[in-house]
């Protein structure tokens, strides 16, 4: 019997035209869905009984029966979305229930998660995946989060105005204005010149760093339990501090020491994940700084790139044929 394999995301998606392809030639059949049309699109119904459990989706045409699936790629599942009512009111109740009814059957469902929306959600916050790397024994910038325009002062005279600053989290972009570009705030160095503007930092927590004199920058994508570092040479180009800002610089598959390739591990094992993109940077000694994970983090570019097959470490993953880091067992209840 043929693997079953649901992708939350489009069919459109690049990362999942791709996966699929791999995954087509691995016994394994195929399934998107994304949560845009879960409340007035397509029909449910979750049967959860002493003896049984079902899941079935009714949506374009076609039923889903999810509570079948051997494996979930937690990909680009999209949003929520309820129609407008006269009454705003009556949408956030609907959504609400819709959003818990959905997060409760999805974290029911036993099958190998990449990743486990709960996992996902909790390692989204840069914060704890700090505290984490930390504890792990990984290297991390000096950091520092306040509303307090002295405190934010001191850490910058502290550093001798060697200081970053970036957001929090980066779903902060997209209530940004879409007019402006280019979209997003990347990170950023804290200039002499915005020290007169210091008295805003009480208006809302802000995150300041210790720059990092780097020689580049460590881009480490973890599919189950292998580990693909690449070196990227942000300081040839215009991304010195934020390297997504100037993608044309030279990028390669690279080695890392034992110790860094099973950190990353360690690091994906304690947040209950099985595919992570990390951003290290290699600073001026040689150390490896620890930065931030993304447990859905772009990795086409790459491939394309360097051509390191990660769709098809990926498909592999999810068609069940390589061994992932954790387990639902371990990503629900642990």
């Amino acid at each position: 019997m043929s693997q079953q394999v649901l992708i939350l995301s489009s069919p459109e998606d690049p990362h999942a035209i791709k996966v699929a392809a791999h995954l087509s030639v691995l016994d394994t059949t195929v399934s998107y869905w994304k949560f845009d049309s879960f409340v007035h699109d397509g029909q449910m119904f979750f049967d959860l009984s002493q003896s049984n459990r079902s899941f079935s989706l009714q949506d374009d045409g076609k039923t889903l029966d999810v509570a079948g699936f051997d494996s979930i790629w937690f990909r680009r599942p999209g949003t929520i979305k309820s129609k407008q009512f006269f009454e705003p009111w009556v949408q956030t109740v609907i959504e609400s229930e819709a959003e818990q009814a959905l997060k409760g059957i999805l974290y029911s469902l036993p099958c190998l998660w990449v990743n486990f929306p709960m996992r996902h959600e909790a390692s989204s916050l840069k914060l704890f995946q700090l505290e984490v790397a930390k504890n792990l024994g990984l290297e991390i910038p000096e950091t520092i989060v306040t509303n307090d325009p002295q405190q934010a002062l001191s850490f910058y005279e502290k550093y001798d105005g060697e200081v970053i600053y970036k957001l929090i989290t980066e779903k902060t972009n997209f209530h940004l204005p879409r007019f402006e570009f280019p979209h997003g705030i990347p990170t950023l160095p804290v200039r002499k010149m915005d020290l007169e503007h210091f008295q805003q930092v009480r208006h809302a927590p802000h995150l300041f760093q210790q720059k990092i004199g780097k020689q580049s920058d460590i881009r480490v994508t973890v599919i189950g339990k292998k580990v693909f570092p690449f070196n990227i040479e942000s300081q040839a180009g215009g991304g010195k501090i934020d390297w997504r800002t100037d993608y044309k610089v030279p990028m390669q598959a690279c080695a890392l020491p034992d110790q860094i390739s099973q950190g990353c591990l360690n690091l994906l094992r304690r947040m209950g994940l099985n595919y992570g993109a990390i951003d290290f940077c290699l600073d001026a000694d040689g150390r490896y700084v620890f930065l931030e994970v993304n447990s859905a983090g772009q990795y086409l570019w790459l491939e394309d790139l360097t051509e390191v097959p990660l769709s098809r470490e990926m498909a592999l993953l999810l068609a069940g044929k390589s061994e992932p880091l954790v387990t639902y067992e371990q990503c629900a209840f642990a």
